[in-house]
């Protein structure tokens, strides 16, 4: 049945199936959760005094109570903030310098499936950087305490690299070394990016996080692509 209004005194809700008799009844959500106990009948709608409002008024006239509210929500939380760590798929993972690749994303999560997410972008593979943000959205697919969320999301980011220009030889004795000479351009491009968010949560608002995505953004000729994929792993705060 759909919810019209909900708050911890008071949940009222459309329902063709409440009828003298059901007051007293448990009003259940999706996951079997207890979130209020039926006690009117008005045309078409039921309302029912919220599970936190009877709790309170059995503690006050002494009465055991063995419900708990859940130390992890079964719906999830509808709002989290992620940070992963990012690997190439080819090339090095790091680069002497300079910080890693990594991701960090807001997510908010809408009554269904379906969420949007801001993220800040950072891929630095050989010889290039890309840093930027991105805003896109993802349909959670959950069983229990794992997600897997497949996503997209478009952005501006700013490309920066280098590439051998030339080089030049130092004479040391009988040897001689080769010194390159670097060139470096930097644009600012839109781009986009597909790939799928994973989590377990561990603890209440706790969940280690993966994230495997692919990311294009347009590169100067002269400059290096960017790897086909990214995957990584890092941990994310719910609340």
């Amino acid at each position: 049945d759909r919810v019209i209004s909900a708050s911890s005194r008071r949940v009222r809700f459309e329902s063709f199936f409440v009828s003298p008799g059901s007051s007293g009844g448990a009003l259940f959500n999706q996951q079997w959760e207890i979130v209020g106990l039926v006690t009117e009948k008005n045309s078409q709608d039921g309302v029912a005094v919220g599970i936190a409002e009877v709790t309170d008024r059995l503690h006050k006239w002494n009465y055991t109570i063995q419900l708990r509210p859940t130390s992890i929500p079964r719906a999830g939380y509808r709002t989290s903030l992620s940070i992963a760590g990012l690997a190439p798929s080819t090339g090095a993972m790091t680069q002497t310098g300079r910080w890693p690749s990594g991701r960090m994303a807001l997510f908010f999560r809408g009554q269904q499936r379906i969420g949007w997410h801001l993220t800040a972008l950072r891929l630095a593979p050989e010889e290039l950087q890309v840093t930027g943000g991105m805003v896109g959205a993802s349909i959670a697919l959950r069983y229990g305490r794992f997600v897997l969320a497949p996503f997209g999301e478009v952005g501006a980011a700013r490309v920066k690299g280098r590439f051998k220009a030339g080089s030049y030889f130092v004479q040391s004795g009988a040897d001689s070394a080769e010194v390159p000479v670097w060139q470096t351009l930097t644009n600012d491009v839109i781009g986009f990016g597909v790939g799928a968010d994973v989590e377990v949560l561990v603890a209440p608002h706790i969940a280690l996080a993966g994230v495997a995505g692919h990311w294009d953004f347009r590169t100067d000729s002269q400059l290096r692509t960017i790897p086909s994929a990214f995957a990584g792993a890092g941990f994310k705060y719910a609340f």
